[in-house]
């Protein structure tokens, strides 16, 4: 705990601050925010519910999936609109990227799409 004027602040309150430090700096997702804080992801999801719900936050921007849905990356701004979500990939494009993959995999060419 870290003391000011003989008082003892609570880990968790030097953590949100930290946290909102960091989404005024720059944007970023749950899991970043987990990592650098080194706090558990309840903790995390509770607080950007929190700022949420008081208008603090926004999606700044979405991160594409590897596997799963589109990631939101939060930054600090009062009443900003989101950035919409992107649509999801066509089986074209999970076609196209399944096909990239092998190919950078096993070096193959004559992988047709």
């Amino acid at each position: 705990m870290a003391l000011i004027h003989n008082r003892k602040i609570p880990v968790h309150a030097m953590a949100f601050a930290e946290m909102c430090l960091l989404l005024n700096q720059d944007g970023h997702t749950r899991i970043q925010l987990r990592d650098k804080l080194g706090l558990n992801q309840v903790t995390i999801n509770n607080w950007i519910t929190l700022l949420i719900r008081r208008k603090l936050i926004y999606i700044c921007d979405w991160v594409p999936p590897i596997r799963g849905n589109f990631t939101p990356v939060w930054a600090w701004g009062y009443c900003v609109k989101d950035v919409p979500k992107p649509p999801p990939m066509t089986k074209t494009q999970y076609q196209q990227r399944y096909v990239a993959k092998k190919r950078r995999t096993f070096g193959l060419t004559g992988v047709s799409a």
